[in-house]
C-alpha cells in the first residue's frame, strides 16, 4: 500500500509538471507573440492619427 502510494504521489507529481511545463511554455509563447501584436496594434493607431488627427488640427491651426 505504501509502495503504491508513492507511485501514485510521483505520478501526481510529474503530471503537476507536465501541466506546468505546457503552461510555461503557452506563457512564453504568448509572451513572444504578444509584443509583436501590440506593436502592429499601436502602429496601426499611430497610422489613424497621423491620417486622421494631425492634419485637421495643422488645418486649424492654419486658418
Amino acid at each position: 500500500m505504501h509502495i503504491y502510494l508513492i507511485h501514485y504521489y510521483i505520478d501526481f507529481n510529474s503530471s503537476i509538471i507536465s501541466y506546468m511545463y505546457f503552461c510555461c511554455t503557452s506563457y512564453i509563447v504568448h509572451l513572444c507573440e504578444t509584443p509583436f501584436v501590440i506593436s502592429i496594434y499601436i502602429y496601426t493607431v499611430v497610422q489613424e492619427l497621423r491620417t486622421n488627427y494631425i492634419p485637421s488640427k495643422r488645418k486649424g491651426i492654419l486658418k
